[in-house]
């Protein structure tokens, strides 16, 4: 039973792939033939017309000893179901029999098999993917741009070489030694410390703070009195007025004054205040007597005398 059924072509249609569409231009379907089975005539007309434009050829019969059609087109009822047939599902011998003598030879001889409807699908995939290559052809194309060069100037120390009328490319050498320490950025430039350079957001944001007041200046001059913060035109005088003397003898005016210099000074005696030890000693005071004679004194050797 399984030696006499019969196993039709492939049907699927590849050959209609993108890159078969693209390789084969405007007429993807030329060397291919077909044979068209339609008992409608303007139908069988209009798909011929569209077949031949595209390349392919169509054939009135299916001859043995000639070459196999590509596909055979056909509106049986039986040509959906050969449509589904592949080689591992094979046409039996009871259907066979029971399809039209073309049909019948078409599975016999391996031809592919679609219906009507189908094969005017798969014509009107070709047409779109053709209208789409050639609009991909028309499409205007971006003109490459050249790179710019981009152009630095040198590090000192460098040495260059360069014609008068720069007709040449000049030939040029950096010696420049790469350094060891980190940038430093100062004035505006510096950031949270001098090591950082000042974002623009830290720009913006040291401009917002407010500004502190600068102190005012000190008024001290020739006829300023610190102590009475008032300008006298004789200080002298002013030192020995009463308004001055209440304010330098008013207890506690200059105790800590008084203590601070007091600790180091014996003249000046704070009570409650230990005197501190002098940081650097005293020089050594020696008696007038040690110098009372000036002349140096001989001491006599036997035949020579020495100075000392």
């Amino acid at each position: 039973m399984a030696d006499n059924t019969t196993a039709q072509a492939s049907t699927s249609l590849s050959f209609f792939s993108d890159s078969f569409i693209i390789k084969r231009g405007k007429k993807p379907l030329r060397s291919m033939e077909f044979i068209l089975d339609l008992e409608d005539e303007n139908s069988r007309l209009q798909l011929e017309k569209d077949i031949n434009v595209l390349g392919g050829k169509v054939l009135e019969s299916l001859d043995d000893d000639g070459k196999k059609p590509f596909c055979i087109v056909t509106d049986h009822p039986h040509a959906r179901y050969l449509e589904k047939v592949t080689k591992t599902k094979k046409v039996t011998p009871e259907h066979c029999s029971a399809l039209p003598v073309l049909l019948r030879v078409a599975v016999q001889n391996d031809v592919r098999v679609r219906t009507y409807t189908s094969f005017l699908q798969i014509l009107s995939n070709v047409k779109n993917r053709i209208k789409l290559n050639q609009n991909a052809k028309l499409a205007p194309v971006k003109p490459k741009l050249e790179k710019q060069k981009s152009m630095r100037k040198l590090t000192p120390p460098f040495i260059k070489f360069e014609d008068n009328n720069l007709q040449y490319a000049p030939s040029w050498k950096e010696y420049g030694i790469p350094s060891n320490f980190r940038p430093i950025y100062v004035g505006e430039a510096a950031g949270r410390s001098i090591f950082h350079k000042a974002s623009p957001e830290f720009l913006k944001r040291k401009k917002e703070t407010k500004i502190s007041k600068p102190r005012a200046k000190s008024r001290v001059g020739p006829g300023f009195c610190d102590i009475c913060t008032r300008d006298c035109q004789d200080l002298q005088l002013h030192f020995l007025c009463k308004e001055h003397q209440t304010r330098i003898n008013t207890p506690g005016f200059y105790d800590e004054v008084d203590a601070l210099c007091g600790s180091f000074v014996k003249e000046i005696v704070v009570p409650n205040k230990r005197l501190r030890k002098r940081l650097t000693p005293e020089p050594i005071s020696l008696p007038s007597s040690h110098f009372a004679d000036s002349t140096l004194p001989l001491f006599h050797t036997s035949g020579s005398s020495v100075e000392i």
